[in-house]
C-alpha cells in the first residue's frame, strides 16, 4: 500500500504522540507521529494546502488505513473483527520499535539482538524527538557495501547465496548505512556492519552542526560470533580542553551512576584527544554488564536528543565557532588514525574502497559544510523512514 500524503509530512509539527509501522515499497518504516487531540483521536496535520488536505481526508476515509491506525474492524467497512487482546489505544513509539526492530534494513535478520534493540531504538528516538529530522541522500556506493556485489549492481542482497567456507569469496562483508540530518544535526549517522565469520558491528556518530554547542555523541559496540565483545560511547567534546558543559556533564554522570556502567579497559592512543572524561569503554563480562551499557546507550541518546532539541544556534562568525569547528576536525582526524577498522574494511573491498568510505563518508568533516543546505543529488540512494 502507498498512500498519497506520506505519513513524515508532520514533522514540522512535533508533538507527544504514536509512531506506526507503515509499508512503503514493500518495506515496513516507522513513520513520523501523527498529531493526535486530547481524545486520543488522529487529527490533520496542520499546514496542509489544500490539495494535501483533500488528499489526508480521502486517505482517512479508507478502510484499510483506519483499521491501520485504530485497529482491525475499526472501520466497520473491512470485513475484519477486532482481536480479543488488541490495544485499545495506538502502540507508543517504543513499543512500535519492539515490533518493527530493523525490518526495513537489508542486514537487519542476521545482527543479533542487542544491535536490533539499539538501532531500532535509536531511529524512533531519532524521529519522536527532533521535529524537523529528515533521512538523507547517501551516495550510492556508500549506502550498502557487499563484498559479492562490489559494484553495487544488485538491488536484492538476499538473493545472493552465502559463500561457503571452501570458497575464494568467504567470509562475505556487508555493510550499510543510515544517514539523517535535522536542524542542529548535519549527520546522524548509523552503520551496520555483518561479516560472515561472525564479525558484526554497530557504528553510530551524531555530528551537530558546528554552530551549535553540542558534544558529537560517538559509539560502536564490535560483536563476534553472537557475543558483544567491545563496547564504548562518549559525549565526545566540542572544545579546546575536552571539557563537556556542567549542565550535561552532571546529566550525564547521573545516568551513569543509574544504569552502574564503567569503563573497565584503556583508552586508545588515538582517542585520548577526542573523548571525554565520561567516556564508557568495556568489554562485556556478564549479561549485567551489556544489559547495563544498553539501558545507559539509549538513556544517553535519549537525554543529548532532547537536549539538542531545545539548543540554540551560535552567532555566526563568533570565536565559539571557530573552536566548535577546529573540535569536529580533530574528531575526524582522530578517527581516521584507527588502523584496526581501515585494515578490516581494505581486507574486505579493498585500500582503494576502504580511504574513500573512511574519509570521504565516515568522518568527512573535512567536506560539509555548516549550514543546512548540503545538497547533491547525484548518483544517491534517498533512505526515507
Amino acid at each position: 500500500m502507498r498512500m498519497a500524503i506520506r505519513l513524515s509530512m508532520g514533522s514540522q509539527h512535533h508533538c507527544q504522540g504514536t509512531l506506526l509501522p507503515v509499508s512503503t515499497h514493500h518495506e515496513t518504516r516507522v513513520c513520523r507521529a501523527l498529531p493526535r487531540d486530547t481524545n486520543d483521536e488522529y487529527r490533520r496535520p496542520d499546514g496542509l494546502n489544500e490539495q494535501e488536505q483533500r488528499e489526508w481526508d480521502a486517505m482517512m476515509e479508507d478502510p484499510t488505513v483506519h483499521d491501520l491506525f485504530y485497529g482491525m474492524g475499526s472501520s466497520g467497512q473491512s470485513g475484519g473483527e477486532r482481536p480479543a487482546n488488541a490495544p485499545e489505544k495506538p502502540l507508543t513509539s517504543q513499543e512500535v520499535a519492539q515490533m518493527v526492530k530493523m525490518g526495513s534494513w537489508r542486514v537487519g535478520p542476521l545482527v543479533i539482538p542487542q544491535i536490533e534493540l539499539l538501532v531500532s531504538h535509536i531511529e524512533t528516538m531519532m524521529w519522536d524527538i527532533l521535529p524537523d529530522v529528515t533521512a538523507s541522500d547517501i551516495p550510492r556506493k556508500y549506502a550498502y557495501l557487499d563484498t559479492m556485489d562490489p559494484k553495487g549492481e544488485g538491488r536484492m542482497s538476499h538473493n545472493i547465496p552465502d559463500p561457503s567456507k571452501e570458497d575464494a569469496a568467504w567470509p562475505r562483508m556487508q555493510i550499510e548505512n543510515r544517514v539523517y540530518e535535522s536542524y542542529c544535526f548535519r549527520k546522524l549517522h548509523i552503520e551496520v556492519a555483518v561479516k560472515q565469520d561472525g564479525m558484526q558491528v554497530l557504528h553510530l556518530v551524531m555530528y551537530p552542526r558546528t554552530n551549535f554547542s553540542l558534544p558529537i555523541v560517538s559509539m560502536d559496540l564490535v560483536a563476534f560470533k553472537g557475543t558483544p565483545s567491545l563496547a564504548i560511547i562518549d559525549p565526545c567534546p566540542v572544545t579546546s580542553n575536552l571539557t563537556l558543559p556542567p549542565l550535561y556533564a552532571t546529566s550525564v554522570q547521573s545516568l551513569q551512576d543509574t544504569y552502574n556502567v564503567a569503563t573497565n579497559r584503556g583508552i586508545p592512543d588515538w582517542g585520548r584527544d577526542i573523548f571525554s572524561p565520561l567516556c564508557i569503554l568495556l568489554r562485556p563480562t556478564s549479561p549485567e554488564d551489556m544489559g547495563g551499557f544498553l539501558k545507559y546507550t539509549l538513556a544517553l541518546i535519549n537525554f543529548h536528543l532532547q537536549f539538542a532539541r531545545l539548543a540554540t544556534p551560535l552567532e555566526d562568525g563568533s570565536r565559539t565557532i571557530q573552536e566548535i569547528e577546529q573540535a569536529h576536525i580533530r574528531y575526524c582526524a582522530k578517527q581516521l588514525e584507527n588502523d584496526k577498522t581501515r585494515r578490516v574494511l581494505a581486507t574486505c573491498f579493498g585500500t582503494e574502497v576502504a580511504d574513500d568510505y573512511m574519509d570521504n563518508f565516515m568522518f568527512d568533516h573535512h567536506i560539509q559544510k555548516t549550514t543546512k543546505n548540503d545538497d547533491d543529488d547525484n548518483g544517491t540512494t534517498h533512505h526515507a523512514s
